[in-house]
Protein backbone atom coordinates (compact mmCIF):
# COMPACT_ATOMS: atom_id res chain seq x y z
CA UNK A 1 0.00 0.00 0.00
CA UNK A 2 1.52 3.28 -1.15
CA UNK A 3 1.93 6.27 1.20
CA UNK A 4 -1.09 8.09 0.59
CA UNK A 5 -3.30 4.87 0.54
CA UNK A 6 -2.23 4.47 4.38
CA UNK A 7 -3.22 8.09 5.24
CA UNK A 8 -6.59 7.61 3.78
CA UNK A 9 -6.81 4.02 5.80
CA UNK A 10 -5.68 6.09 8.75
CA UNK A 11 -7.95 8.55 8.03
CA UNK A 12 -10.82 6.04 7.82
CA UNK A 13 -11.70 7.09 4.48
CA UNK A 14 -11.11 3.67 2.42
CA UNK A 15 -10.76 1.63 5.48
CA UNK A 16 -13.56 -0.69 4.07
CA UNK A 17 -12.83 -1.15 0.93
CA UNK A 18 -9.37 -1.52 1.22
CA UNK A 19 -9.96 -4.09 4.16
CA UNK A 20 -12.21 -6.30 1.98
CA UNK A 21 -9.65 -6.28 -1.06
CA UNK A 22 -6.77 -7.07 1.52
CA UNK A 23 -8.69 -9.59 3.74
CA UNK A 24 -12.28 -10.92 2.27
CA UNK A 25 -11.54 -14.55 2.28
CA UNK A 26 -8.10 -14.49 3.74
CA UNK A 27 -7.56 -17.24 6.53
CA UNK A 28 -3.83 -16.79 6.65
CA UNK A 29 -1.44 -13.63 7.11
CA UNK A 30 0.72 -12.89 4.17
CA UNK A 31 4.21 -13.88 4.20
CA UNK A 32 5.38 -12.45 1.63
CA UNK A 33 3.76 -8.84 2.31
CA UNK A 34 4.92 -6.64 5.70
CA UNK A 35 1.74 -4.24 4.92
CA UNK A 36 -0.44 -6.63 5.78
CA UNK A 37 -0.44 -6.83 9.66
CA UNK A 38 -0.33 -2.71 9.79
CA UNK A 39 -3.77 -3.12 7.26
CA UNK A 40 -5.34 -5.11 9.88
CA UNK A 41 -4.26 -3.47 12.95
CA UNK A 42 -5.65 -0.20 11.34
CA UNK A 43 -8.90 -1.56 10.07
CA UNK A 44 -9.20 -2.52 13.73
CA UNK A 45 -8.87 0.70 14.93
CA UNK A 46 -11.65 2.34 12.45
CA UNK A 47 -13.96 -0.86 13.52
CA UNK A 48 -13.81 0.08 16.99
CA UNK A 49 -13.96 3.35 16.39
CA UNK A 50 -17.85 2.94 14.99
CA UNK A 51 -18.19 0.22 17.92
CA UNK A 52 -18.31 -2.80 15.98
CA UNK A 53 -16.36 -6.31 16.59
CA UNK A 54 -13.68 -7.61 14.40
CA UNK A 55 -13.39 -11.23 14.06
CA UNK A 56 -11.45 -13.95 11.92
CA UNK A 57 -11.53 -17.29 10.87
CA UNK A 58 -8.44 -18.72 10.25
CA UNK A 59 -7.69 -21.74 8.29
CA UNK A 60 -6.36 -24.37 10.17
CA UNK A 61 -2.63 -24.11 9.13
CA UNK A 62 -3.09 -20.58 8.84
CA UNK A 63 -0.03 -18.22 9.10
CA UNK A 64 -0.27 -16.42 12.57
CA UNK A 65 -3.55 -17.43 13.66
CA UNK A 66 -1.97 -17.75 17.28
CA UNK A 67 -1.38 -14.45 17.36
CA UNK A 68 -4.71 -13.09 16.63
CA UNK A 69 -5.48 -10.77 19.33
CA UNK A 70 -1.72 -8.65 18.72
CA UNK A 71 -2.87 -8.14 15.00
CA UNK A 72 -6.03 -6.52 16.72
CA UNK A 73 -8.91 -8.89 16.09
CA UNK A 74 -11.40 -8.87 18.84
CA UNK A 75 -11.42 -12.86 18.60
CA UNK A 76 -11.06 -15.57 16.08
CA UNK A 77 -11.87 -18.92 15.29
CA UNK A 78 -10.68 -21.92 13.69
CA UNK A 79 -11.71 -23.64 10.51
CA UNK A 80 -10.90 -27.26 10.98
CA UNK A 81 -11.20 -28.21 7.02
CA UNK A 82 -12.60 -31.41 8.69
CA UNK A 83 -15.00 -31.91 6.22
CA UNK A 84 -12.63 -32.75 3.81
CA UNK A 85 -10.10 -34.43 6.06
CA UNK A 86 -9.20 -38.06 6.47
CA UNK A 87 -10.47 -38.23 9.88
CA UNK A 88 -12.72 -35.81 10.70
CA UNK A 89 -13.02 -37.29 14.18
CA UNK A 90 -8.75 -36.97 14.55
CA UNK A 91 -9.04 -33.62 12.29
CA UNK A 92 -11.15 -32.18 14.86
CA UNK A 93 -9.90 -33.65 17.82
CA UNK A 94 -6.88 -31.53 17.04
CA UNK A 95 -8.66 -28.22 16.05
CA UNK A 96 -10.35 -27.85 19.73
CA UNK A 97 -6.80 -28.59 21.06
CA UNK A 98 -5.31 -26.00 19.07
CA UNK A 99 -8.47 -23.79 19.79
CA UNK A 100 -8.02 -24.30 23.26
CA UNK A 101 -4.34 -23.25 23.26
CA UNK A 102 -4.67 -20.04 21.41
CA UNK A 103 -7.60 -18.83 22.98
CA UNK A 104 -10.05 -19.40 19.77
CA UNK A 105 -13.65 -20.93 18.49
CA UNK A 106 -14.19 -23.37 15.72
CA UNK A 107 -15.86 -23.36 12.94
CA UNK A 108 -18.23 -26.12 11.86
CA UNK A 109 -18.13 -26.81 8.14
CA UNK A 110 -20.48 -28.22 5.76
CA UNK A 111 -23.01 -28.08 2.58
CA UNK A 112 -25.67 -29.10 1.04
CA UNK A 113 -24.27 -32.25 -0.41
CA UNK A 114 -25.23 -33.62 3.48
CA UNK A 115 -28.61 -34.21 1.90
CA UNK A 116 -27.92 -36.30 -0.97
CA UNK A 117 -24.73 -37.77 -0.23
CA UNK A 118 -24.08 -40.92 2.14
CA UNK A 119 -20.82 -40.01 2.66
CA UNK A 120 -21.22 -36.26 3.29
CA UNK A 121 -23.86 -36.55 5.70
CA UNK A 122 -21.68 -39.58 7.88
CA UNK A 123 -19.22 -36.53 7.97
CA UNK A 124 -21.27 -33.90 8.93
CA UNK A 125 -22.54 -36.29 11.84
CA UNK A 126 -19.26 -36.81 12.80
CA UNK A 127 -18.90 -33.10 13.16
CA UNK A 128 -21.67 -33.61 15.39
CA UNK A 129 -20.63 -36.08 17.38
CA UNK A 130 -17.15 -34.41 18.43
CA UNK A 131 -19.37 -31.58 20.03
CA UNK A 132 -20.41 -34.25 22.78
CA UNK A 133 -16.43 -35.93 22.57
CA UNK A 134 -14.84 -32.83 22.72
CA UNK A 135 -16.91 -30.43 24.62
CA UNK A 136 -17.49 -27.41 21.86
CA UNK A 137 -21.34 -28.79 21.78
CA UNK A 138 -21.70 -26.55 25.18
CA UNK A 139 -23.15 -23.15 24.69
CA UNK A 140 -20.06 -21.73 26.31
CA UNK A 141 -18.17 -22.77 23.49
CA UNK A 142 -17.69 -20.00 20.97
CA UNK A 143 -18.61 -21.35 16.67
CA UNK A 144 -19.68 -20.42 14.22
CA UNK A 145 -21.43 -22.88 11.46
CA UNK A 146 -20.78 -22.65 7.34
CA UNK A 147 -23.10 -24.46 5.59
CA UNK A 148 -22.06 -23.59 2.05
CA UNK A 149 -23.39 -21.30 -0.45
CA UNK A 150 -26.53 -22.99 -1.00
CA UNK A 151 -27.66 -22.84 2.83
CA UNK A 152 -27.85 -26.75 3.49
CA UNK A 153 -29.77 -26.28 6.31
CA UNK A 154 -32.64 -24.43 4.51
CA UNK A 155 -32.81 -27.21 2.37
CA UNK A 156 -33.21 -29.89 4.90
CA UNK A 157 -35.25 -27.77 6.68
CA UNK A 158 -37.74 -27.80 3.53
CA UNK A 159 -36.79 -31.57 1.69
CA UNK A 160 -39.27 -34.25 2.50
CA UNK A 161 -36.77 -36.62 2.23
CA UNK A 162 -36.40 -38.02 6.24
CA UNK A 163 -32.89 -38.52 5.77
CA UNK A 164 -32.39 -34.42 4.71
CA UNK A 165 -34.79 -33.22 6.85
CA UNK A 166 -33.51 -35.03 9.89
CA UNK A 167 -30.35 -32.91 9.08
CA UNK A 168 -31.99 -29.98 10.14
CA UNK A 169 -33.50 -31.76 13.47
CA UNK A 170 -29.43 -32.62 14.62
CA UNK A 171 -28.23 -29.52 13.97
CA UNK A 172 -31.51 -27.91 16.07
CA UNK A 173 -30.52 -30.53 18.81
CA UNK A 174 -27.09 -29.40 18.76
CA UNK A 175 -27.70 -26.21 18.87
CA UNK A 176 -29.75 -26.41 21.98
CA UNK A 177 -27.49 -29.21 23.49
CA UNK A 178 -29.72 -31.74 23.41
CA UNK A 179 -28.11 -33.59 20.68
CA UNK A 180 -27.38 -37.19 21.09
CA UNK A 181 -24.95 -39.49 18.95
CA UNK A 182 -27.27 -41.16 16.79
CA UNK A 183 -27.87 -44.85 17.70
CA UNK A 184 -25.51 -47.55 15.31
CA UNK A 185 -28.33 -49.43 12.71
CA UNK A 186 -28.17 -53.28 13.90
CA UNK A 187 -29.11 -55.80 10.82
CA UNK A 188 -29.53 -58.04 13.96
CA UNK A 189 -32.83 -58.92 15.30
CA UNK A 190 -33.26 -57.14 17.90
CA UNK A 191 -36.22 -59.56 19.54
CA UNK A 192 -38.64 -62.21 18.18
CA UNK A 193 -39.41 -62.17 14.66
CA UNK A 194 -42.50 -63.54 12.36
CA UNK A 195 -40.95 -67.29 12.00
CA UNK A 196 -41.17 -68.93 7.93
CA UNK A 197 -41.44 -65.24 6.39
CA UNK A 198 -41.38 -65.13 2.87
CA UNK A 199 -38.36 -62.56 3.13
CA UNK A 200 -37.13 -59.46 5.71
CA UNK A 201 -36.18 -56.36 5.19
CA UNK A 202 -34.46 -53.47 6.83
CA UNK A 203 -33.73 -49.89 6.80
CA UNK A 204 -30.73 -48.15 8.02
CA UNK A 205 -30.55 -44.73 6.93
CA UNK A 206 -30.44 -44.67 3.01
CA UNK A 207 -29.87 -48.31 2.88
CA UNK A 208 -32.65 -50.89 2.90
CA UNK A 209 -31.60 -54.71 2.73
CA UNK A 210 -34.36 -57.21 1.18
CA UNK A 211 -33.74 -60.74 2.08
CA UNK A 212 -35.41 -64.00 0.77
CA UNK A 213 -34.22 -67.61 -0.13
CA UNK A 214 -32.46 -68.20 -3.62
CA UNK A 215 -31.64 -71.45 -3.52
CA UNK A 216 -30.82 -74.24 -1.29
CA UNK A 217 -27.25 -73.09 -0.88
CA UNK A 218 -28.09 -69.11 -0.10
CA UNK A 219 -30.47 -66.56 0.71
CA UNK A 220 -30.44 -63.43 -2.06
CA UNK A 221 -30.20 -59.55 -0.52
CA UNK A 222 -31.35 -56.89 -2.83
CA UNK A 223 -29.82 -53.69 -1.63
CA UNK A 224 -31.13 -50.14 -2.16
CA UNK A 225 -29.13 -47.43 -1.51
CA UNK A 226 -27.65 -44.09 -2.71
CA UNK A 227 -25.02 -44.48 -5.25
CA UNK A 228 -23.22 -43.32 -8.67
CA UNK A 229 -22.93 -40.08 -9.96
CA UNK A 230 -26.42 -38.21 -8.99
CA UNK A 231 -26.66 -40.01 -5.50
CA UNK A 232 -30.13 -40.96 -6.62
CA UNK A 233 -31.75 -44.06 -3.92
CA UNK A 234 -32.33 -47.40 -6.40
CA UNK A 235 -30.97 -50.74 -7.03
CA UNK A 236 -27.44 -50.68 -5.81
CA UNK A 237 -26.09 -54.30 -5.04
CA UNK A 238 -26.92 -57.95 -4.69
CA UNK A 239 -25.37 -60.25 -2.32
CA UNK A 240 -25.28 -63.84 -1.37
CA UNK A 241 -25.40 -65.04 2.38
CA UNK A 242 -24.99 -68.60 3.06
CA UNK A 243 -27.96 -70.78 4.29
CA UNK A 244 -28.91 -74.39 3.65
CA UNK A 245 -32.22 -74.40 5.50
CA UNK A 246 -35.62 -74.12 3.96
CA UNK A 247 -36.38 -70.75 5.13
CA UNK A 248 -34.69 -67.51 4.52
CA UNK A 249 -32.52 -65.96 7.99
CA UNK A 250 -33.89 -63.16 9.35
CA UNK A 251 -29.60 -61.98 10.45
CA UNK A 252 -28.67 -59.65 8.08
CA UNK A 253 -25.42 -58.54 9.37
CA UNK A 254 -23.79 -62.03 9.10
CA UNK A 255 -21.32 -62.40 6.20
CA UNK A 256 -22.30 -62.14 2.47
CA UNK A 257 -20.38 -62.34 -0.86
CA UNK A 258 -21.15 -60.00 -3.41
CA UNK A 259 -23.14 -60.87 -6.20
CA UNK A 260 -23.57 -57.67 -8.61
CA UNK A 261 -21.59 -54.33 -7.76
CA UNK A 262 -23.24 -51.01 -8.10
CA UNK A 263 -21.77 -50.25 -11.42
CA UNK A 264 -24.32 -48.60 -12.84
CA UNK A 265 -28.28 -47.34 -13.16
CA UNK A 266 -30.47 -49.48 -13.55
CA UNK A 267 -34.02 -46.87 -13.95
CA UNK A 268 -32.27 -44.89 -17.06
CA UNK A 269 -31.81 -41.61 -17.87
CA UNK A 270 -33.25 -38.78 -19.95
CA UNK A 271 -32.41 -37.20 -23.21
CA UNK A 272 -34.81 -34.36 -22.56
CA UNK A 273 -34.59 -30.43 -22.89
CA UNK A 274 -36.87 -27.60 -21.49
CA UNK A 275 -38.62 -25.87 -24.39
CA UNK A 276 -37.92 -22.72 -22.96
CA UNK A 277 -35.53 -20.82 -20.75
CA UNK A 278 -32.66 -23.61 -21.68
CA UNK A 279 -28.85 -22.98 -22.16
CA UNK A 280 -26.84 -23.83 -25.19
CA UNK A 281 -25.85 -27.41 -24.04
CA UNK A 282 -25.58 -29.96 -26.24
CA UNK A 283 -28.05 -32.96 -26.47
CA UNK A 284 -26.79 -35.24 -23.88
CA UNK A 285 -28.65 -37.46 -21.10
CA UNK A 286 -29.81 -36.20 -17.40
CA UNK A 287 -30.46 -38.32 -14.28
CA UNK A 288 -29.83 -41.33 -13.86
CA UNK A 289 -25.89 -42.12 -13.46
CA UNK A 290 -25.19 -39.47 -15.76
CA UNK A 291 -23.93 -36.32 -13.93
CA UNK A 292 -23.04 -33.13 -15.89
CA UNK A 293 -19.93 -33.93 -17.93
CA UNK A 294 -19.26 -37.61 -16.94
CA UNK A 295 -16.49 -36.87 -14.33
CA UNK A 296 -16.50 -38.62 -11.12
CA UNK A 297 -16.73 -35.06 -9.29
CA UNK A 298 -18.81 -33.36 -11.92
CA UNK A 299 -22.16 -31.80 -10.50
CA UNK A 300 -25.50 -33.51 -10.40
CA UNK A 301 -28.32 -33.44 -12.96
CA UNK A 302 -30.37 -35.00 -10.15
CA UNK A 303 -31.42 -35.46 -7.15
CA UNK A 304 -33.79 -37.69 -4.85
CA UNK A 305 -36.52 -35.36 -3.17
CA UNK A 306 -37.66 -38.43 -0.51
CA UNK A 307 -38.20 -41.96 -0.29
CA UNK A 308 -40.07 -44.17 1.68
CA UNK A 309 -40.03 -47.87 2.84
CA UNK A 310 -43.24 -50.03 3.77
CA UNK A 311 -42.97 -53.72 4.70
CA UNK A 312 -46.90 -55.09 3.86
CA UNK A 313 -48.41 -51.27 4.44
CA UNK A 314 -46.64 -50.78 7.37
CA UNK A 315 -43.21 -47.73 7.36
CA UNK A 316 -40.64 -49.37 8.31
CA UNK A 317 -38.31 -47.64 10.62
CA UNK A 318 -34.45 -47.65 10.85
CA UNK A 319 -32.46 -50.83 12.57
CA UNK A 320 -35.74 -53.17 12.75
CA UNK A 321 -35.55 -56.47 11.32
CA UNK A 322 -39.02 -57.01 9.68
CA UNK A 323 -41.07 -59.88 8.28
CA UNK A 324 -42.85 -58.97 5.12
CA UNK A 325 -44.59 -60.84 2.23
CA UNK A 326 -43.74 -57.33 0.27
CA UNK A 327 -41.91 -54.46 0.61
CA UNK A 328 -42.49 -51.48 -1.18
CA UNK A 329 -39.93 -48.62 -1.49
CA UNK A 330 -41.50 -44.97 -3.19
CA UNK A 331 -38.73 -42.86 -4.16
CA UNK A 332 -38.66 -39.32 -5.97
CA UNK A 333 -36.17 -37.86 -7.89
CA UNK A 334 -36.12 -34.58 -9.53
CA UNK A 335 -34.35 -34.06 -12.84
CA UNK A 336 -32.87 -31.81 -14.98
CA UNK A 337 -32.41 -31.30 -19.00
CA UNK A 338 -29.48 -31.16 -20.37
CA UNK A 339 -30.53 -27.51 -21.70
CA UNK A 340 -30.56 -26.69 -17.84
CA UNK A 341 -27.97 -28.49 -15.65
CA UNK A 342 -24.95 -26.21 -14.98
CA UNK A 343 -21.89 -26.88 -14.08
CA UNK A 344 -22.11 -25.72 -10.63
CA UNK A 345 -24.90 -28.24 -9.73
CA UNK A 346 -27.39 -25.07 -9.53
CA UNK A 347 -29.05 -26.56 -12.62
CA UNK A 348 -33.02 -26.63 -12.96
CA UNK A 349 -34.96 -29.62 -12.57
CA UNK A 350 -37.65 -30.03 -15.52
CA UNK A 351 -39.73 -33.20 -14.22
CA UNK A 352 -40.57 -35.34 -11.45
CA UNK A 353 -39.69 -38.91 -12.10
CA UNK A 354 -41.69 -40.99 -8.78
CA UNK A 355 -40.21 -44.60 -9.08
CA UNK A 356 -41.97 -47.89 -6.98
CA UNK A 357 -40.70 -50.61 -6.35
CA UNK A 358 -42.53 -53.38 -4.87
CA UNK A 359 -40.67 -56.16 -3.79
CA UNK A 360 -41.08 -59.99 -2.97
CA UNK A 361 -39.19 -63.40 -2.74
CA UNK A 362 -36.78 -62.16 -5.88
CA UNK A 363 -39.39 -60.60 -7.72
CA UNK A 364 -39.23 -56.40 -8.36
CA UNK A 365 -42.21 -55.02 -9.83
CA UNK A 366 -41.42 -51.13 -11.16
CA UNK A 367 -43.78 -48.34 -11.59
CA UNK A 368 -42.27 -45.34 -12.55
CA UNK A 369 -44.18 -41.72 -12.92
CA UNK A 370 -43.07 -39.16 -15.05
CA UNK A 371 -44.19 -35.38 -14.27
CA UNK A 372 -43.25 -32.52 -16.31
CA UNK A 373 -42.44 -29.52 -14.07
CA UNK A 374 -42.91 -27.39 -16.92
CA UNK A 375 -43.39 -27.50 -21.13
CA UNK A 376 -40.38 -30.59 -22.06
CA UNK A 377 -39.57 -32.41 -24.85
CA UNK A 378 -37.78 -36.21 -25.15
CA UNK A 379 -35.44 -37.10 -27.47
CA UNK A 380 -34.19 -40.78 -26.20
CA UNK A 381 -35.59 -42.47 -23.08
CA UNK A 382 -34.38 -45.98 -22.49
CA UNK A 383 -36.67 -46.43 -18.65
CA UNK A 384 -36.06 -50.61 -17.62
CA UNK A 385 -32.49 -51.17 -18.17
CA UNK A 386 -30.16 -53.97 -16.48
CA UNK A 387 -26.54 -54.13 -15.56
CA UNK A 388 -25.53 -57.72 -16.90
CA UNK A 389 -22.26 -58.29 -14.69
CA UNK A 390 -23.17 -61.29 -12.64
CA UNK A 391 -25.81 -62.52 -15.56
CA UNK A 392 -23.24 -62.56 -18.68
CA UNK A 393 -23.13 -65.78 -20.04
CA UNK A 394 -26.72 -65.34 -22.76
CA UNK A 395 -29.28 -63.12 -23.66
CA UNK A 396 -32.66 -64.21 -24.93
CA UNK A 397 -35.46 -62.01 -26.26
CA UNK A 398 -39.41 -62.89 -25.87
CA UNK A 399 -42.67 -61.97 -27.50
CA UNK A 400 -44.64 -63.56 -24.82
CA UNK A 401 -43.20 -67.54 -24.54
CA UNK A 402 -42.09 -66.87 -27.90
CA UNK A 403 -38.27 -66.43 -28.03
CA UNK A 404 -37.31 -64.02 -31.07
CA UNK A 405 -33.73 -63.62 -31.08
CA UNK A 406 -30.69 -64.68 -28.51
CA UNK A 407 -27.26 -63.85 -28.57
CA UNK A 408 -23.79 -64.31 -25.67
CA UNK A 409 -24.31 -61.24 -23.42
CA UNK A 410 -20.65 -60.04 -24.32
CA UNK A 411 -21.58 -58.63 -27.61
CA UNK A 412 -24.16 -56.03 -29.06
CA UNK A 413 -27.64 -57.85 -29.88
CA UNK A 414 -30.93 -56.66 -30.23
CA UNK A 415 -34.38 -58.10 -30.69
CA UNK A 416 -34.85 -57.23 -34.17
CA UNK A 417 -36.56 -54.09 -35.24
CA UNK A 418 -40.07 -53.16 -33.77
CA UNK A 419 -41.72 -53.48 -37.26
CA UNK A 420 -40.22 -57.26 -37.59
CA UNK A 421 -40.90 -57.79 -34.09
CA UNK A 422 -43.05 -56.11 -32.18
CA UNK A 423 -44.77 -58.01 -29.35
CA UNK A 424 -41.25 -58.10 -27.88
CA UNK A 425 -41.73 -57.45 -23.97
CA UNK A 426 -38.87 -59.57 -22.22
CA UNK A 427 -35.67 -60.76 -22.21
CA UNK A 428 -33.77 -63.55 -20.03
CA UNK A 429 -29.96 -63.22 -18.95
CA UNK A 430 -27.96 -66.16 -17.52
CA UNK A 431 -24.64 -67.11 -16.09
CA UNK A 432 -22.42 -69.79 -17.35
CA UNK A 433 -22.58 -73.13 -14.61
CA UNK A 434 -22.23 -71.91 -11.00
CA UNK A 435 -21.47 -75.39 -9.73
CA UNK A 436 -24.82 -77.28 -10.67
CA UNK A 437 -27.12 -74.11 -11.25
CA UNK A 438 -27.16 -70.54 -12.82
CA UNK A 439 -27.73 -66.74 -11.63
CA UNK A 440 -31.19 -65.94 -13.54
CA UNK A 441 -32.41 -62.60 -14.25
CA UNK A 442 -35.85 -62.08 -16.21
CA UNK A 443 -36.76 -57.83 -17.38
CA UNK A 444 -40.40 -57.56 -18.27
CA UNK A 445 -41.82 -54.35 -20.02
CA UNK A 446 -45.61 -53.79 -19.74
CA UNK A 447 -46.71 -53.39 -23.20
CA UNK A 448 -50.28 -52.68 -22.58
CA UNK A 449 -49.67 -49.91 -20.16
CA UNK A 450 -47.94 -45.85 -20.63
CA UNK A 451 -44.82 -45.59 -22.64
CA UNK A 452 -44.48 -49.63 -22.15
CA UNK A 453 -47.17 -49.08 -25.62
CA UNK A 454 -44.22 -47.69 -27.68
CA UNK A 455 -45.91 -45.28 -29.63
CA UNK A 456 -43.16 -42.91 -29.34
CA UNK A 457 -40.55 -45.77 -30.30
CA UNK A 458 -39.99 -45.40 -34.36
CA UNK A 459 -40.38 -48.92 -36.21
CA UNK A 460 -36.91 -49.26 -37.86
CA UNK A 461 -35.27 -49.50 -33.91
CA UNK A 462 -35.13 -52.68 -31.47
CA UNK A 463 -37.68 -52.96 -28.50
CA UNK A 464 -34.74 -54.28 -27.36
CA UNK A 465 -30.78 -53.95 -27.31
CA UNK A 466 -27.85 -55.27 -25.25
CA UNK A 467 -24.57 -53.81 -25.49
CA UNK A 468 -20.92 -55.36 -25.51
CA UNK A 469 -20.13 -53.47 -22.19
CA UNK A 470 -22.68 -55.30 -20.38
CA UNK A 471 -25.69 -53.94 -20.23
CA UNK A 472 -29.49 -54.44 -21.77
CA UNK A 473 -32.26 -51.46 -22.45
CA UNK A 474 -35.59 -51.41 -23.86
CA UNK A 475 -36.12 -48.24 -25.93
CA UNK A 476 -39.29 -46.70 -24.79
CA UNK A 477 -38.58 -42.96 -26.43
CA UNK A 478 -36.38 -42.99 -29.95
CA UNK A 479 -36.90 -41.30 -33.42
CA UNK A 480 -40.17 -39.17 -31.98
CA UNK A 481 -39.83 -36.27 -30.13
CA UNK A 482 -42.98 -36.79 -27.89
CA UNK A 483 -43.51 -33.62 -25.35
CA UNK A 484 -45.50 -33.18 -22.08
CA UNK A 485 -46.80 -30.02 -21.08
CA UNK A 486 -46.46 -28.90 -17.52
CA UNK A 487 -48.12 -31.03 -15.36
CA UNK A 488 -48.81 -33.66 -18.02
CA UNK A 489 -47.73 -36.94 -17.12
CA UNK A 490 -45.86 -40.39 -19.01
CA UNK A 491 -45.77 -43.55 -16.94
CA UNK A 492 -44.71 -47.17 -17.84
CA UNK A 493 -44.16 -50.40 -15.44
CA UNK A 494 -42.17 -53.71 -15.47
CA UNK A 495 -40.90 -56.37 -13.53
CA UNK A 496 -37.27 -57.55 -12.93
CA UNK A 497 -37.02 -61.39 -11.69
CA UNK A 498 -33.95 -62.59 -9.81
CA UNK A 499 -33.64 -66.21 -9.78
CA UNK A 500 -31.13 -68.91 -9.57
CA UNK A 501 -31.70 -72.44 -12.03
CA UNK A 502 -30.60 -75.72 -11.36
CA UNK A 503 -29.13 -77.32 -13.97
Amino acid sequence: MDPADQAAVERGEVWEAEAERHLLGQQSISMTDPNEPNVIQDTSKQAHKKDLNFYWISSFQGHRNFDWEALGFDAALLEPSAYNAASVTQRMEDTVGLAKQYRMGIELEFDDQINTDTDKRERYIQTLNGGIDYGYMSKAAFKVYDQGSNRALLGSAKSSDPMARQNYDLMYQFVTGTYAKPRPCTKQPEGPVAPNAAQYVVKCGTEITIASKYNDRSDLWIVFDRFGANKLEGLKEWRLAENTGSNVNPDLSRPSTMLQADISDWIGPYVVRANANGNDNPWDFTGGNHNYDGGSNSSHTGTTASFRVWADGVEVQDGSVTASVYTKIEVVNLIQAYNTKVADGSGRPVLRETVTYEVSNGHVQVHTEIEALEDITFDTYYGLQSVNGAWNDTVRYFAGDQEVASSPAGMYSDSGTKAANPNVDSYLLSSGDQGGFKHMLRVRLDRQYGLGVLANLADHLPVIFTQEYGKTYFLQIKGTTPELKQGEKFQWQGSYDFYAENL
